[in-house]
């Protein structure tokens, strides 16, 4: 009697193991694609985010810049402190607005623009029309490494979104 209750008995304890056995496996399995995907997600809407804002300050920034270079002011070279000021404060602001989206490689150049133009635009009332140039120069040069500085921010932002998926 023992024998036949213990047979009856066996075939669906063993399919109950084998079926909780399967069904753990497969809830592992999908929680585990569910987070994998999710971590995915968040990493791509990271990055995402930080090149948006960082294309959006560098539209701003740019056009600081624009309005600095084409202004008749600077024309001619034969610009005094007052219009000096003028031109590149707003390239200043611009540029500490956009340290807050950039790329480690990017801050310390956003940083000389910074410090340049805020020696431009502080430049002493009686500086030499060659200190005024200098400080314009100095300003210009800085703002041309920072958008340089730029395709290699959002390649680096290309390469951080390729390397989410990894």
């Amino acid at each position: 009697m023992c024998s036949w209750f213990t047979k009856a008995l066996a075939a669906p304890l063993t399919s109950v193991i084998v079926g909780g056995v399967i069904g753990g496996a497969a809830g592992y399995f999908s929680a585990k694609l569910s987070a994998d995907s999710i971590l995915t997600s968040s990493c791509t809407v990271r990055v995402d985010t930080q090149q948006s804002k960082l294309r959006e300050g560098f539209s701003e920034l740019n056009t600081a810049i624009g309005q600095a270079s084409f202004s008749p002011s600077l024309a001619n070279k034969n610009f005094d402190s007052k219009q000096l000021r003028e031109t590149f404060g707003p390239i200043g602001v611009k540029a500490m607005a956009l340290e807050a989206y950039a790329t480690p490689d990017l801050s310390p150049l956003l940083k000389n623009t910074v410090k340049a133009v805020f020696n431009a635009v502080n430049i002493n009332e009686e500086a030499t029309q060659a200190q005024i140039n200098q400080s314009y120069l100095m300003a210009i040069q800085s703002t041309n490494q920072v958008q340089q500085g730029l395709s290699k921010a959002i390649e680096k932002l290309n390469e951080d979104r390729a390397q989410c998926s990894n």
